[in-house]
């Protein structure tokens, strides 16, 4: 009796997707919630995280780290944020 690994491929592949799913969500909800409390520290506090993407959340957080002055750091993340269309600056 010859079995096929297909079907179970499949059945493992398919429980295991909202796993990795909610996983994905979760870190982009921490990653939004220490981007929030970076953008804070330095000063800026008019910014919807959850707009950005996560290629600026993550540059956000390099310059926020950074060893610039207060002033320099919310010039970049400024910069960071005016170069998505749609951006959310004032």
């Amino acid at each position: 009796m010859k079995r096929s690994f297909i079907p179970i491929f499949v059945a493992a592949s398919m429980a295991t997707a909202p796993v990795v799913a909610f996983a994905q969500m979760t870190d982009i909800s921490r990653v939004e919630s220490e981007v929030t409390s970076d953008l804070a520290l330095v000063g800026i506090n008019d910014i919807d995280v959850s707009m950005l993407t996560l290629k600026q959340l993550q540059e956000i957080k390099l310059v926020a780290g950074g060893q610039s002055g207060m002033t320099d750091k919310q010039r970049q993340i400024r910069a960071i944020i005016d170069r998505a269309p749609g951006s959310q600056s004032e």
